[in-house]
């Protein structure tokens, strides 16, 4: 869109370029044939001619009237023109700014995305070493460690007291 409103712009500016030359140039054959009609007459105008004359010199001031505000509106139009440009190009640093941030941002999005997928990989591992750990550990209550240390084994043989892994007992059982 501002594309669009440059060349329009662009295109006005050399059409009032052209139109400011046109009336300059009428203004100039029309000061030759009033310095060649001044030059027949010697300075002195015929009362006709002095209508005439009044009503030239009025039509060339409107002229430059007009002149005068084309040019200031082809003056405004070029700041309008500048200001535009300054203003695609300022456009043009801040896409490239948001283009390096975005790029950017992808980038870290890609490594968090690798480190959430090792961090899951490393929280798989560890709660399957803690669910085994558990098992183990399960197991483990169930077994008795003091009757697996030992073998008893009783000796009835013994002389007054009983046996146990070849030591004598210093008591009795109750039986």
């Amino acid at each position: 869109a501002i594309d669009e409103n440059t060349e329009q712009l662009e295109a006005e500016t050399q059409a009032y370029i052209h139109a400011v030359e046109e009336e300059k140039d009428k203004e100039r054959r029309l000061r030759k044939a009033l310095s060649i009609n001044a030059g027949i007459h010697n300075g002195e105008l015929p009362p006709g001619q002095r209508k005439e004359n009044e009503l030239v010199q009025n039509t060339i001031q409107s002229f430059q009237h007009e002149i005068m505000s084309l040019e200031t509106a082809c003056q405004e139009h070029e700041k309008e023109l500048t200001n535009l440009n300054q203003l695609i190009n300022e456009q043009s640093r801040i896409s490239e700014t948001l283009s390096l941030q975005e790029e950017s941002l992808l980038l870290e999005y890609n490594i968090l995305e690798k480190d959430a997928k090792v961090f899951e990989d490393i929280h798989h591992q560890l709660a399957q070493q803690c669910l085994s750990a558990e098992r183990e550990r399960s197991h483990l209550s169930h077994v008795r460690l003091h009757s697996t240390l030992f073998d008893i084994f009783v000796d009835e043989k013994g002389v007054r007291y009983p046996l146990i892994n070849n030591l004598r007992l210093s008591h009795r059982p109750k039986k």
